[in-house]
């Protein structure tokens, strides 16, 4: 958790946080113009290593994440993320 310049304890329960959503209504608020900036903002603290396409990249698990239980969290995210790899900007997501 050096690296992430954050007490263990509080990136855990940033980590474990929980949004209720249904998967249906998180889908149709990812895909219009103010998605599409929560998205960007979301992409500054978890994106790709090579930080191209992350808005399209994230998309997916975040709906993923709140399938099967209308709740989305930030290690579900991490889990249904598309890329084998992903930067998580500590500092920029407890901020966030």
């Amino acid at each position: 958790m050096k690296q992430a310049h954050q007490e263990p304890q509080k990136f855990g329960e940033v980590l474990a946080w929980e949004i209720n959503v249904s998967p249906v209504v998180l889908d149709r608020a990812l895909n219009n113009a103010g998605g599409e900036f929560l998205l960007d903002r979301i992409s500054w603290s978890i994106h790709t290593p090579s930080n191209q396409e992350n808005e399209q990249t994230l998309r997916s698990p975040l709906v993923l994440s709140a399938k099967n239980d209308n709740k989305i969290s930030l290690i579900e995210i991490l889990q249904n993320y598309l890329t084998t790899e992903v930067d998580v900007e500590g500092e920029r997501l407890v901020q966030t």
